[in-house]
């Protein structure tokens, strides 16, 4: 039961970290989600130019990873800074979303 109650408050989290406040709470309340409009939103999505050359170039494959962890550090540190959440980071892509500035739709269902 432990396991599952800290599962649990892990998915809780990455929901929170990745929608709008109101829309997490609903979902962790079992309330009904409707559509909304979202007035503004920030998605950040950045890669490396030439990360394949880069990759293809380097001395060893540790030397690249730690590259990559050094910049992506970097990254990480950066957006502690703003109401943001990391969505995701794959190989030389960071992606990254802001909280959005929602409207709520008057739809009955």
């Amino acid at each position: 039961m432990k396991m599952f109650m800290l599962e649990k408050e892990r998915s809780e989290q990455l929901l929170a970290g990745m929608l709008p406040k109101v829309v997490s709470e609903r979902l962790r309340k079992g309330d009904m989600i409707y559509p909304e409009v979202f007035e503004s939103s920030t998605v950040q999505f950045s890669d490396i130019s030439g990360f394949a050359e880069i990759l293809a170039a380097a001395p060893s494959a540790y030397i690249t990873i730690d590259i990559m962890n050094q910049l992506y550090t970097v990254c990480d540190h950066v957006i502690e800074q703003f109401d943001v959440y990391k969505v995701e980071t794959v190989r030389d892509c960071y992606l990254v979303s802001g909280e959005s500035t929602f409207i709520t739709l008057d739809i009955k269902m």
